[in-house]
């Protein structure tokens, strides 16, 4: 079992923007530390962390990474970032149009975090890849390859 206690958050209005970006924070970390506890416990992860800005809308972003096709919580997904480079595994969270956590097991069983941003007609793509025991040559093959396909997409 696991407790998890927030403090620290003040009652002015100063502070909503801090408990709202903890709302949706807190269900990502915890996403991604059920993932790793019973399959990677221990073993330490490598981090890539991915961002391209897109002349498209944030709807449209998601729509094309997704092929129209919204996965929902626990359910198989499909991120095609070209049309021979699609990655498939399961979606442990979902935010619809903003944010998806997925499982990827053709990277031995990583996990990452997809994040879209607004920024009125255009949109900004960050991913976080949390990967465990992948060769080095292979996560910066991986880290080059994806960040060419989100730039073109």
């Amino acid at each position: 079992m696991l407790r998890l206690v927030q403090t620290g958050l003040g009652p002015e209005k100063e502070w909503d923007g801090e408990y709202n970006a903890t709302a949706e924070d807190w269900p990502m970390f915890l996403a991604i530390l059920l993932h790793y506890v019973p399959n990677h416990g221990g073993v330490v992860r490598q981090v890539t962390n991915i961002a391209v800005a897109i002349d498209l809308p944030a709807s449209e972003t998601w729509s094309r990474l997704f092929a129209g096709n919204t996965p929902t919580l626990g359910s198989p997904y499909e991120l095609k970032l070209t049309d021979s480079l699609v990655v498939h595994g399961t979606t442990r969270l979902i935010n619809p149009g903003r944010r998806l956590v997925g499982t990827i097991p053709d990277l031995n069983y990583a996990i990452f975090v997809l994040t879209i941003h607004d920024k009125e007609d255009k949109s900004k793509i960050a991913i976080e890849l949390f990967t465990y025991n992948l060769p080095a040559d292979q996560l910066v093959t991986t880290e080059r390859q994806w960040t060419d396909a989100l730039i073109n997409i």
